[in-house]
């Protein structure tokens, strides 16, 4: 059977490999997977394969996967009003399952003041709502509070990242304030700040803490939205910042701060967190109280590497995971449902003509490109823009650029002002993009942890979507490998030379343009560097030839 662009819906670019041998989607012809599967033995508890792993990690919470089992947030009984009312005037009427699930989980662990409240470690897909997941829990239990005092930390692993939640909070905090009851006994403002390196130090200092006119000092946030650097800047050099009143600790995209572990932050916090004990003695145990301090961990590839999670120490910890099965290995998330996965074989100079393809061949307005390098990401979208088609505007994106450029060409491809959006993997990392009709990733994924992260940018929320997976002959072989060890299933799809004919002639052109461009750089370089070795082989006789005459002297 055939199926047209025209006709197929937004998910009938996903064919099973059971269907007809030469299927066609949209262009492209559907190749059955004839490579050979090995059975593995699953993971169950009593395999060899899970032997080492603790009994929290082997026994997980099911979390639905699929996002229609969304639930009214009237039926969350463990929601507050104010945060019911808070959530209906940003437009949130159900929760996702994994919101649903761990929300109430999180808040009955704080039920009892005296007891220390169990870690969780969430494992859900790309697009699932893990935001909310931990800033409704946090957000209810800081409203319940009389006094500002630094209660939450939020760590982030990039500063985009960072400031999209930010803004979710910010937006969640004004109507918060509005629709607060004083009958309720909440305070009508949280005070939220973020830490990211955006502004100096000294400034991001006086947003935490205010020195008094005693030499005492004033806590002036609840709440602290950062990267894990920037934290450790503050917690070094800011002398008033005080962690008694800690209550949580969240780490989002967990897996990636782990990897990092920049400036040692966390060890840098925990012993900033281990407070001295009074001598021993039946006044100081009735009034001592324990640093009742709860972890949350979040990634969509949450590792099950039990040794990366003992960095962590996580007291008593509960896993909720979305997979299919409890016994499949952690560091596989479950993909999203209405996501279609397909890897395309192409020699290298036929990938830009694909994405080309992919908007004015099958109108997919907002597509965003992943390269392993920000050289290899801003090259393409020089070339996608010299092949001058209005249809098809396109701009790079990296961690070099300002901030105010990046959110401005953020904003563009949001607002459907763009429609390719070139970036590397410190975008693939949570950041919600609305509407990304498919990921292409460009340039074969390093892992399987890469893979899932790019992925995830499309089919978010329960929307339609799809991924391509661009690769050369050679690489072929390893991708099916490093995709079949973790259960997924990526669908092999040829593209049609007929259908990029017509771009050729002008892609031909962009290519030239693009070449002659590069040759004026090189160029423009090359007099630049012999204009600075001219001036520094200058200043060298000069002084020269001041010392010579101090000599003389």
């Amino acid at each position: 059977p055939k199926a047209s662009i025209d006709e197929a819906k937004p998910s009938a670019d996903g064919l099973d490999n059971g269907e007809a041998q030469q299927a066609s989607v949209g262009g492209f012809t559907l190749v059955p997977d004839r490579t050979r599967k090995r059975r593995r033995a699953p993971l169950g508890v009593g395999s060899a394969g899970s032997a080492y792993r603790p009994e929290w990690m082997r026994r997980p919470v099911a979390i639905d996967n699929s996002l229609d089992a969304s639930v009214p947030i009237d039926s969350i009984d463990c929601l507050s009003e104010p945060i019911r009312s808070a959530l209906r005037s940003t437009g949130v009427e159900t929760l996702f399952p994994v919101q649903a699930t761990s929300v109430p989980l999180v808040l009955a662990s704080h039920r009892y003041s005296w007891t220390r409240p169990r870690d969780f470690a969430v494992c859900a897909a790309t697009g699932s709502g893990k935001t909310l997941a931990y800033l409704l829990p946090a957000l209810q239990l800081l409203a319940a509070c009389k006094t500002v005092a630094l209660r939450c930390i939020i760590v982030l692993p990039v500063r985009d990242l960072a400031m999209q939640v930010h803004q979710v909070c910010l937006r969640l905090l004004a109507a918060l304030s509005e629709g607060a009851a004083d009958s309720d006994g909440c305070r009508r403002q949280i005070r939220c700040q973020l830490l990211v390196g955006e502004r100096s130090l000294e400034k991001e200092r006086h947003q935490l803490v205010r020195l008094m006119p005693d030499g005492s000092y004033r806590p002036l946030a609840d709440l602290v939205i950062c990267t894990p650097g920037r934290l450790a800047d503050h917690l070094l050099n800011c002398p008033g910042l005080s962690l008694a009143r800690l209550r949580m600790l969240i780490i989002d995209e967990a897996d990636r701060v782990m990897a990092e572990q920049k400036q040692d932050w966390f060890g840098l916090l925990e012993r900033l967190l281990d407070r001295p004990m009074p001598h021993p003695s039946i006044h100081s145990w009735l009034h001592s109280k324990p640093p009742h301090l709860q972890k949350l961990l979040l990634s969509a590839t949450l590792t099950h590497n039990p040794e990366l999670l003992q960095r962590f120490r996580l007291h008593n910890p509960l896993l909720l995971t979305a997979t299919a099965e409890s016994d499949k290995e952690l560091e596989v998330s479950a993909a999203p449902g209405r996501l279609s996965e397909f890897f395309v074989q192409l020699k290298p100079s036929q990938k830009p003509l694909f994405v080309i393809h992919l908007v004015l061949g099958l109108g997919r307005s907002r597509v965003l490109c992943f390269t392993n390098s920000r050289e290899s990401a801003h090259r393409l979208a020089s070339l996608i823009t010299h092949f001058a088609d209005p249809r098809v505007t396109c701009e790079a994106v990296s961690a070099r650029l300002p901030v105010p450029k990046r959110a401005r060409i953020l904003r563009r491809f949001s607002t459907g002002q763009l429609s390719v959006l070139v970036c590397s993997d410190s975008m693939a990392r949570g950041m919600d993009l609305p509407s990304v009709d498919a990921v292409v990733c460009y340039d074969r994924p390093a892992s399987l942890r890469t893979y899932v992260h790019r992925a995830g940018r499309t089919a978010r929320a329960g929307r339609a979507g799809a991924a391509y997976t661009l690769l050369e002959r050679r690489e072929v072989l390893h991708f099916r490998r490093m995709l079949s060890a973790g259960g997924r299933q990526v669908r092999e799809v040829r593209l049609h030379g007929s259908k990029t004919k017509r771009y050729e002639a002008r892609y031909q052109t962009a290519l030239n343009r693009l070449h002659e461009e590069q040759k004026a750089g090189e160029a423009a370089s090359e007099d630049q560097s012999k204009d600075q070795n001219k001036k520094t082989s200058t200043k060298k006789r000069k002084t020269k030839k001041d010392k010579s005459k101090e000599v003389d002297h």
